[in-house]
Formats: C-alpha cells, structure tokens, sequence
C-alpha cells in the first residue's frame, strides 16, 4: 500500500481541465430545467411577520415561490447528524417562524431561468421584527436549539471472507 501512497495520477480530463476545454455538469443542457434562488435573512435574530412574494409571483418565467406558509411540513429524518439543513444545524428549513441567524433560508424562488429566480428573489419583501442576537458566550450557554437524539444503535461483528 505504500508503494502507492504518493505517486503521480494520470487523469483522463487532466488536459481537459487545465486547458479550459472540460465540460461541468451544468455545461450539459436539459430539457425542462428549473433554477432555485434563495430568499435568505438579512438580520442575524427575530421573527418573520410576513413574506410578500406577489411581484416576484407575477414574473414571466417564475413557476413558484416556497415560503414557509406553503411549504410541505417535513419531518426531521431519523439518524440524520444534522444535515437536514446546514451541517450541525439541528432545525428543518421553514419550520417555524423565527430567524436564528444571517443568511437563514426564509423561501425559494423557483423559475425557468437563474436570470428569472435571481430577479424575482429580489422582488419579495420579508417583513420582519429584529432582535438583538446572541453575541457572547454567556448569552450563548442560556440559549438552545432543538436538538437531534440519535437513537442507540448495536452493531454486531460478523466474520469477514479470510
């Protein structure tokens, strides 16, 4: 094994690559494509009061806005290590109403171009009521998420092909 650790890799694509000339998924067309863009937080604590997404909804090209208020409800997978949203976060995206950090997924615009979804993402209007968010350790400790319990697993050794 060691005899291999180390060594040069021929890649098919290798030239491809570093010439420019290597084709990306998304270089591939596809028939009935949609593109999503993100309606993200712009506050790092507080509550959604309400998404206006009537102009971005009226846009030639949208096929839908996601928002929490017609979201299918999801149900937290089983064993899932926090990957449900953000890796280590422990909430499903659109689950309630509260912002708990900058950046937080409020809703999707989906649309039949990137150009669309991009333009309509900026015409939806969150309303929302900040709060001072969470800055030092001490406030941190008396602060929680709901968290995800795995449940215990036996793993049972089996003998192998010798």
């Amino acid at each position: 094994m060691s005899a291999v650790i180390g060594l040069p890799i021929d890649r098919i694509d290798g030239r491809l690559k570093v010439t420019g000339a290597a084709k990306y998924a998304a270089e591939y067309p596809a028939d009935r494509m949609a593109y999503a863009v993100a309606i993200q937080s712009v506050i790092g604590k507080g509550r959604v009061l309400n998404i206006d997404s009537g102009a971005a909804e009226r846009l030639p090209g949208v096929l839908g806005v996601i928002t929490r208020a017609n979201a299918p409800k999801l149900r937290m997978p089983q064993n899932d290590f926090g990957s449900a949203t953000k890796l280590g976060e422990a909430r499903l995206v659109f689950a309630d109403d509260k912002i708990y950090y900058a950046g937080q997924y409020l809703g999707l615009i989906v649309a039949e171009t990137l150009e669309v979804a991009t333009a309509a993402a900026r015409l939806v209007r969150v309303e929302v009521e900040e709060e001072a968010p969470t800055v030092d350790m001490d406030g941190a400790r008396s602060f929680s998420l709901p968290t995800i319990s795995p449940k215990p697993t036996t793993l049972e050794a089996t003998p192998g092909p010798r």
